[in-house]
């Protein structure tokens, strides 16, 4: 598969039925997977009211399409069952986005608020033999990567390291609490057992008032309960439905979490 990101204005044409339209005809992030032979996969847009949402890096790995760019005010992402929002309306922030290959589905989708006026990612990378993807820019201020980086005095850059399986990032002085958070981000959001066959067990605890939903590769919703709040349990029964990888999604206000739940 080849992966592409980068910006788009007004309404233009991927490639045969595949038409994005832009909001307001002002930039807007698109991703795009085509095929060996040039055949489009699939294509989405990222964008907001202002001229400055642009993707500015792409990668791939273990079946999914990552993307580093740039987005003000509150962005919407086709793909995904909701928009982010930067720090400051007019400013750019930085934002990762994650999509199902294949599918284009969004599993993971997260901003990374600054201060400044001048934050931009420019690279991001797999990680070899693991799930995360490193990530490398610049920002002018502060920006929050678990925890404030604040510049010195000018625009500097930056590198990190972002799991995708547990939506944060990481830096050099992060690494040795690593397996703390990864527990606590379990707590937060999790499904078991995983691989399963009939019965899945779902727990969301301590994520406010929330949303949460299951798709399948499609994007057809097969479950959905909207409104949730406090401690949540809840077993789903799929002995109806196919055996595959189905997308368990969690979305509150402050981000949009997914889980890829294999039915054996």
């Amino acid at each position: 598969m080849v992966a592409i990101t980068g910006y788009v204005e007004g309404d233009v044409e991927m490639g045969p039925g595949f038409m994005l339209q832009t909001s307001n005809m002002s930039k807007d992030v698109f991703v795009m997977e085509l095929q060996l032979d040039g055949q489009v996969q699939w294509a989405q847009l990222g964008g907001s009211q202002f001229n400055i949402d642009e993707g500015k890096s792409v990668a791939i790995q273990n079946n999914e399409i990552a993307v580093l760019g740039v987005i003000s005010d509150h962005a919407n992402f086709q793909g995904f069952g909701a928009g982010i929002s930067s720090s400051a309306s007019s400013d750019p922030d930085m934002f990762v986005a994650i999509y199902d290959a294949g599918s284009g589905n969004g599993t993971s989708l997260i901003t990374i608020p600054g201060m400044g006026s001048t934050d931009y990612g420019y690279s991001i990378a797999p990680f070899p033999n693991l799930s995360d993807f490193g990530i490398a820019g610049e920002f002018n201020h502060s920006i929050d990567i678990m925890g404030p980086l604040v510049s010195n005095a000018g625009t500097d850059m930056f590198a990190a390291r972002y799991s995708q399986a547990a939506n944060f990032f990481r830096n050099k002085e992060q690494e040795e609490s690593l397996s703390q958070i990864d527990a606590k981000e379990q707590q937060l959001f999790r499904a078991y057992p995983n691989p399963m066959n009939n019965q899945l067990n779902i727990e969301v605890i301590n994520a406010g008032m929330f949303d949460i939903e299951m798709l399948d590769l499609n994007g057809k919703t097969i479950f959905q309960e909207n409104r949730l709040e406090g401690e949540y349990t809840h077993t789903l029964d799929l002995s109806a439905y196919a055996k595959g990888i189905y997308l368990l999604r969690m979305v509150n206000a402050e981000e949009v979490k997914t889980l890829k739940i294999i039915k054996q």
